[in-house]
């Protein structure tokens, strides 16, 4: 019989090039899940006045023109006072104010939400495979490592 010893690390315990090596390969095996973000969206527009059935198409492709779009059956402004209570950031706030102003065409306003919710889409891809991101899913998952950097 032979016995084999095995030296297993947590992330913290890690060097910093073992720690870049964890990361990546933990980024390489990720896929995207755009649930959250999408839940998030769908509430917040039906909050500032599309229907219930609002569908968003995106593509982050690159290669191509990324975009986003808002499909849905109406829009009609509605009083914010409420959504206002609800929701909060720069850019929520930024949006808000553009549905309340009046002399806004209508085309205009849904060209402005389609920019919105594309800058939240990518905001949130962003921070998915951010290495800040990587870093706290690794730790909450308790994931042991190799000296090299390599999961257990």
């Amino acid at each position: 019989m032979k016995t084999v010893t095995l030296n297993i690390f947590k992330f913290d315990e890690l060097s910093e090039t073992a720690k870049n090596k964890a990361v990546e390969s933990f980024r390489e095996s990720m896929e995207y899940n755009d649930e959250c973000v999408f839940e998030n969206l769908t509430d917040l527009l039906v909050a500032i006045g599309f229907d219930e059935d609002v569908e968003i198409e995106y593509s982050l492709d690159y290669s191509h023109i990324p975009f986003a779009n808002v499909v849905s059956g109406g829009f009609n402004k509605k009083d914010l006072t409420k959504a206002r209570k609800n929701y909060g950031g720069e850019k929520v706030v930024e949006l808000f104010d553009l549905i309340e102003n009046s002399e806004i065409e209508r085309t205009d306003l849904l060209e402005a939400i389609n920019k919105f919710v594309f800058s939240m889409i990518e905001s949130d891809f962003e921070y998915y495979y951010s290495t800040e991101s990587i870093i706290e899913e690794i730790e909450a998952l308790e994931m042991d490592f190799f000296e090299n950097g390599t999961s257990f």
